[in-house]
């Protein structure tokens, strides 16, 4: 009798773990996805919030002044105090997406036309450039840890 419950009930157990183990696939995969789509949510409000700073800094007079505003603006963003040389070879590369900002903002292309450059173009190009250069993604430098502050009761 035991022999042939499990026989008949044999079907019925694959099948739930069958369903079992593609549930916990799925909700995997999911986890999987939902935190790639948050990661660039986050990179893209993060995008949006240097350039508005840089492009705020573009608007000083004459491009290298701009550029220099836009090295300081993109320092203090980064609590990049000090600079050690991977630091400034990123600071370097940066500089050519400062100019296209400098040109976007004095509606120029950066050779005295008036057309207004691509800078989402320029953005890509120079993360693309930190990535391979580090091997990390360049907005990630601006994840910040909110450290816990106790509570005090007064």
């Amino acid at each position: 009798m035991h022999d042939e419950l499990d026989t008949l009930t044999k079907p019925f157990a694959l099948a739930a773990e069958a369903a079992h183990r593609a549930e916990a696939d799925y909700a995997r995969q999911f986890e999987i996805e939902l935190a790639r789509r948050k990661r660039a949510r986050e990179f893209a409000f993060r995008r949006l919030g240097l350039v508005r700073e840089l492009a705020r800094a573009a608007c000083a007079e004459g491009e290298e002044a701009a550029i220099a505003a836009q090295v300081d603006c993109l320092r203090t963003e980064l609590g990049w105090h000090d600079l050690s040389p991977a630091k400034e070879k990123t600071i370097a590369e940066f500089g050519k997406l400062a100019s296209v900002i400098h040109a976007c903002a004095a509606g120029k292309d950066g050779k005295g036309k008036k057309r207004r450059p691509d800078i989402a173009a320029a953005m890509a190009e120079f993360e693309q450039w930190y990535e391979k250069e580090t091997g990390a993604a360049f907005l990630a430098l601006l994840d910040h840890e909110i450290p816990e502050m106790p509570l005090v009761d007064f």
